[in-house]
Formats: C-alpha cells, sequence, structure tokens
C-alpha cells in the first residue's frame, strides 16, 4: 500500500488504553499540569534509557505515560477547536495529495487524522509514548479507517522505523519543541520522503519571530506589533523553565527556520514558511488561553526531485478560501 517491503519494523505495540473519563476523572493535579503544559504536543514525554524495536539504539525513547495522555487531552482540546487553528490546519493539509502513503511523527491522539486521512492511501503513524495508541486507533476508526490503511508504530522522530524515500508525505504538528535532536529529526523526515515529498508541518516558536514576516495565516490578517511581541517573549521565557521541567522537555521559544532551510537545501528543494499569530492576544494582558503558543511558524517543504508543479501557496489556499466565504 505504497510502502516498501521492509520499510516498517515496528516495535511492540502493547494495548494500552486510556481510562474512560466517565470513570477515571482527570485528578486535580492534573488538571494542574494541563494548565502549565499549555500545549507542548504530543512528543513531550520524558526520554528513558533503552530502545524500543524499529528505532536506532543509540536514540532516547519514550516511556508510555497514560498521565501526559491525559494531560494533552485536557489541556489542548480548546486549542484544537480554535477557528485560525482549524483553518490554518486545512491551509496546510490540503496540499498533501489524495491517494498518498503518508507518515505523521507525533500523531497523539490522531487529531490530525480528519484533516488529511479520508484521502490517503495508507497512514504510517510513528508515535513514542504507547498510551496514545488507543485514542489514536479510536481517531482512526471514527473516520472509518480500516486497519490496513492505518497502522501505529512505536518510534521517534530522531530515527524513524521507516526505510529511504518510501513516503509521499510527513505531517508533524507541534513536534519539535521537545525533541532531542530538531536537525536530526529533519533529516529524518528528509530521508523517508519519496523524491517530491511533502513535509507538511506548523509549530509555535518565540513571539519576537512574528516581527520577521507579516503575512500571517490568520483571518483577521493580524500581525505582531513590536511591543507584543516583546512582551510575549518576556512571558514565555518566563513560562519555559517550568514548562521544560513540567512538559518532558518541550520549549516556547524554539525557532526551526533556519535548521529547515539548512536541511531542505538542495537547489531543487522548496521551502515554504509562513508566521501568524493565534486570535485575540493583544498588547498587554489579559491574553485568551494559550497565549504562549500564539506565535506558530508552519509550512511545506518539498524534497527534490518527482514531478515538478507549480505550487499552491498555503497564504494564497487560506486567502481564496476566505474570500469564498465571504462573497457566498
Amino acid at each position: 500500500l505504497g510502502v516498501a517491503a521492509g520499510a516498517i519494523q515496528p516495535g511492540p505495540r502493547p494495548p494500552l488504553r486510556l481510562p474512560s473519563r466517565s470513570t477515571t476523572p482527570v485528578p486535580r493535579r492534573d488538571a494542574l499540569a494541563a494548565a502549565a503544559v499549555v500545549g507542548c504536543g504530543p512528543w513531550c514525554t520524558p526520554p528513558v534509557a533503552g530502545a524500543v524495536s524499529g528505532t536506532r539504539p543509540d536514540v532516547p525513547t519514550r516511556a508510555p505515560d497514560e498521565r501526559f495522555a491525559r494531560v494533552m487531552a485536557a489541556g489542548m482540546a480548546d486549542y484544537e477547536r480554535r477557528d485560525d487553528v482549524r483553518r490554518m490546519k486545512r491551509a496546510l493539509f490540503e496540499r498533501i495529495p489524495a491517494d498518498a502513503t503518508v507518515a505523521e511523527i507525533g500523531v497523539g491522539a490522531g487529531v490530525n487524522l480528519a484533516y488529511y486521512a479520508p484521502t490517503a492511501r495508507k497512514i504510517v503513524a510513528v508515535e513514542p509514548n504507547a498510551a496514545f495508541f488507543g485514542p489514536a486507533s479510536s481517531a482512526a476508526a471514527r473516520l472509518g479507517l480500516q486497519q490496513s490503511s492505518f497502522e501505529l508504530v512505536e518510534g521517534v522522530a530522531e530515527a524513524m522505523p521507516l526505510a529511504d524515500d518510501t513516503v509521499d508525505a510527513v505531517v508533524g504538528t507541534h513536534v519539535l519543541c521537545s525533541v532531542t535532536d530538531v536537525r536530526r529529526t529533519l533529516e529524518e523526515v528528509r530521508r523517508v520522503l519519496k523524491p517530491g515529498g511533502l513535509y507538511v508541518f506548523a509549530e509555535y516558536v518565540g513571539s519576537t519571530d512574528c516581527r520577521m514576516d507579516l503575512t500571517p495565516l490568520s483571518e483577521h490578517r493580524h500581525v505582531a506589533a513590536p511591543r507584543e511581541a516583546a512582551m510575549l517573549g518576556m512571558a514565555q521565557r518566563m513560562a519555559d523553565p517550568l514548562q521544560v521541567c513540567c512538559a518532558g522537555g518541550c520549549h516556547l521559544r524554539r525557532d526551526h527556520a533556519a535548521t529547515l532551510a539548512a536541511v531542505f537545501a538542495d537547489p531543487s528543494d522548496r521551502l515554504e514558511l509562513h508566521r501568524f499569530m493565534l486570535d485575540g492576544v493583544g498588547p498587554a494582558p489579559p491574553w485568551p488561553p494559550h497565549f504562549l503558543l500564539a506565535p506558530h511558524l508552519c509550512g511545506v517543504a518539498t524534497k527534490a526531485g518527482g514531478e515538478r508543479r507549480r505550487p499552491t501557496s498555503v497564504v494564497s489556499s487560506l486567502e481564496a478560501a476566505i474570500t469564498a466565504a465571504n462573497t457566498a
């Protein structure tokens, strides 16, 4: 189904299930942790010694962490419901061609599947925390995905258990915040992509970076003013040590633009980077939930080779959708 023979070497997949909310409510301390972990992404679990089958032994793997899975479900649900986040994701994921073989790193509870899975041929979900296997499988089942077209593989982004040149697209959202090596992760992404394959990504970054690009991906064209960036930057700097401590090494102020450019540096590679701010983040408090995640870096990187088609800009796709809605 689009993955070369021997490409996938999955590790053990224990039948871990999250407790039902109806019988196991989120404890108070977990709810407080969810408030601190303001959305570090499904990749943020502490590394442990040892290696999972199917990964290289020199890369730390992640222990199953059901508590963290509960915290993430509670802490990020309202983020995923935001109109600007949904609009951004639709604009990004519509770039994935139909009938594609897709690898998603850090699939978590499967919140991205609804955007691209219905038209994909095969999905390989690489997830380091086996506690997410139950929720991700449930999300796939709700979308009607067959077991033959959706595979969960235990592994880390720094050493994906996939062969070279085997997938049409790699998806990663809120992943690079806490991988142990950003460059190695991006090199792995490029390695597993087929020629002409796409890396579709969305990450949050340090707020001062929002002044570098005046092409936001939000409906109201919200652009961070210098004072806003400075105040958010100060808030992120103050919160970052707690975030790193409580969220398995997740950093609020990493920026990946230079590393993306260094990895996708072939003259025939194409890299589209766009920055935008979440709606409602003003120049000073009070700020809305997830304000620390307001500055985003998102885009599409295309590996050299394959059929050279004229790309559709992420921003252009979004603006076209907005124009159609406004004139309807």
